[in-house]
């Protein structure tokens, strides 16, 4: 039996029933952090397994273009 005021709050609040249950806020965290790095993980690798080589070649090729560090010759440059 559980003492208390008539008019009060009710003993079994949702803290206690999460409590009880095993879901507190540390336990939801974690949950959320692993499920985020298995989904990320696989998200990755089905990206990289659909776009492959052909997508990494174009944006190192884009990197090394705006960086400058292209081995090629500016033929752009050579026009004006």
């Amino acid at each position: 039996m559980v003492a208390g005021s008539p008019g009060g709050p009710h003993p079994v609040t949702s803290t206690a029933v999460r409590a009880v249950r095993g879901l507190t806020p540390e336990y939801i965290f974690g949950i959320g952090i692993s499920l985020g790095m298995i989904l990320g993980f696989v998200l990755g690798a089905v990206a990289a397994w659909r776009f492959g080589d052909e997508a990494w070649d174009g944006v190192h090729g884009l990197l090394e273009r705006i960086s400058g560090h292209d081995e090629g010759v500016n033929f752009e440059l050579l026009l004006q």
